[in-house]
């Protein structure tokens, strides 16, 4: 087997090396996505950005951009959009009586208090401490004892 680098095939079938390089990454592409490009059905332009997606998604993210005969910008949002992990919407910020509440407790404890409302009208109470010595205090002054 003939083993040569991008850039020496390049040389041999007169293209520019980049063109090789993304031509080649095409292959490693799933067979379903590979015969959509095939078929005329996506552009190569298409086909190298899902050649950066992983392969168990490609196929799927190819059927949506067919089915919506979506550009090839368009195509870029969706694949980001899909595979950017989806954050969790930030905690529902405490009312003025939690935040009074915080604050008595955190004075009275001597440690910082946070509260956090659930759903169903449930929530916690959150007792900080930094170190393992602060939380043995922490634990003394709620009268907890491990004897």
């Amino acid at each position: 087997m003939l083993r040569l680098s991008h850039g020496q095939v390049a040389d041999r079938v007169g293209r520019a090396r980049p063109t090789v390089s993304n031509l080649l990454r095409l292959l490693e592409l799933h067979a379903a996505v590979q015969r959509l490009v095939e078929d005329g059905a996506l552009s190569m332009g298409h086909a190298r950005l899902l050649a950066g997606a992983p392969k168990n998604r490609q196929s799927g993210l190819a059927s949506a951009i067919v089915a919506r005969a979506m550009s090839v910008r368009e195509a870029e949002r969706h694949i980001r959009a899909a595979l950017t992990p989806r954050r969790k919407p930030p905690g529902r910020k405490p009312d003025a009586d939690a935040r009074r509440l915080e604050q008595r407790l955190s004075d009275q404890l001597g440690y910082p208090v946070s509260i956090r409302a659930g759903r169903g009208g449930g929530g916690a109470v959150l007792l900080h401490y930094s170190d393992l010595e602060s939380l043995q205090a922490l634990l003394a002054r709620l009268g907890y004892s491990e004897t």
